[in-house]
């Protein structure tokens, strides 16, 4: 049994928009493989919910240390 996808009513209407704007610039082909693409994404995501869970939040702190130089380091461009 695969797992149950339930869109909220604003995500069913921001799709709905995407696909028809991209409908309407880009052509029914692009605006079905956009939806087929987010449709493809949402089952991985219940498959696999804690694929999408970000870590920034939790690790700010540690992620600050990794991107920060230190004082004394020049600033190169």
């Amino acid at each position: 049994m695969s797992p149950s996808i339930r869109k909220r009513p604003a995500a069913q209407r921001d799709l709905l928009e995407h696909f028809v704007a991209l409908g309407e610039r880009a052509g029914e082909a692009t605006a079905l493989r956009f939806l087929q693409a987010a449709e493809d994404t949402f089952a991985a995501l219940a498959a696999m919910p804690g694929m999408g869970r970000g870590r920034v939040g939790r690790e700010r702190g540690r992620l600050s240390r990794l991107f920060s130089r230190p004082p004394s380091e020049p600033d190169v461009r």
